[in-house]
């Protein structure tokens, strides 16, 4: 396993898991860490009423086109990166946040949900880490 293919701080939250092959917990911690560093990360961004944003909606906002932190360098690639984000929160988070799957292809899957999040997390230093509350 080359562990420096991932976000090291994510590597180092799952690291334990993987090493004991609890990919349920992969996937679950792995989902469960990207939403709230994204959150630590960009401010901890509040929604119209002052609520926490979580899930869809902190992506949403995040990485708006006219948001602070969104990603890629034009429209088409904004959208983009803002559907990735919406959608792992939705279709992975979701799921492996409330309910315990039973897989045939658990490690599969745990590494392939590892892999998004570590995506939107290595985006996101290479593009805005100097404008990231990376220390928090």
């Amino acid at each position: 396993m080359d562990e420096t293919a991932f976000d090291p701080d994510l590597w180092a939250h799952v690291q334990v898991h993987v090493q004991h092959e609890n990919w349920q917990a992969v996937a679950s911690q792995t989902a469960i860490f990207v939403e709230d560093r994204v959150r630590q990360w960009c401010g901890d961004p509040k929604g119209r009423d002052g609520q926490t944003l979580v899930g869809k909606g902190l992506f949403a906002k995040i990485l708006a086109n006219d948001g602070q932190f969104r990603l890629g360098k034009e429209a088409g690639e904004w959208e983009g990166w803002r559907g990735i984000g919406m959608g792992f929160t939705q279709a992975l988070g979701n799921v492996d946040r409330h309910n315990i799957q039973k897989r045939a292809d658990a490690k599969r899957y745990a590494f392939g949900v590892l892999g998004v999040g570590s995506l939107i997390l290595t985006q996101l230093r290479h593009q805005d880490g100097e404008d990231l509350a990376l220390d928090e």
